[in-house]
């Protein structure tokens, strides 16, 4: 059957609404940042050391129930700092908003200060574009920044195709 005038202007319209959520989930995702994995393996985080941007968080896998634990350090040593991120509960996620340098720990018995069990994260300021962040060795990415932007790829081609 042939298509009546009011057909063609529902078009634009249902291309306009595609653009929209498209922009919508892209900047949501640059405003969460991405997600990184630290894991417990043995007596030893992987990766024990992670570089990141500010926005971007972490999550902390462990053996919970007393065996582990993950602590924020006043350094690159195994004192506790009181003000920082702890959990006893796994897994654990923590953002990381100001850039710095982050010391973490397993605060249960000596693990850290016998068997090494710490690390850190350093927070860079955030880029002001849709750059990609990259991790150290063993560090895993999942980033929300690139669906939101296959989404407004997949508008774009939609959009050129009509």
């Amino acid at each position: 059957p042939r298509s009546t005038p009011r057909d063609h202007a529902e078009i634009p319209q249902a291309i306009m609404a595609l653009i929209q959520h498209c922009i919508f989930f892209a900047a949501l995702a640059l405003c969460h940042g991405a997600l990184f994995d630290v894991n417990q393996v043995g007596l030893q985080w992987s990766p024990t050391s992670l570089s990141i941007t500010a926005g971007d968080s972490v999550k902390f896998t462990f053996a919970d129930g007393g065996a582990h634990n993950v602590k924020q350090t006043t350094g690159d040593n195994c004192v506790s700092n009181v003000t920082g991120f702890a959990a006893v509960v796994s897994p654990f996620t923590h953002q990381f908003d100001t850039e710095g340098v982050y010391y973490y720990m397993c605060g249960v018995g000596s693990h850290c200060s016998v068997s090494g069990m710490k690390g850190s994260i350093t927070v860079s300021a955030a880029a002001t574009t849709a750059a990609a962040t990259t991790t150290t060795t063993g560090g895993q990415q999942s980033s929300a920044a690139a669906v939101g932007a296959s989404l407004a790829i997949a508008a774009l081609l939609f959009v050129a195709a009509l």
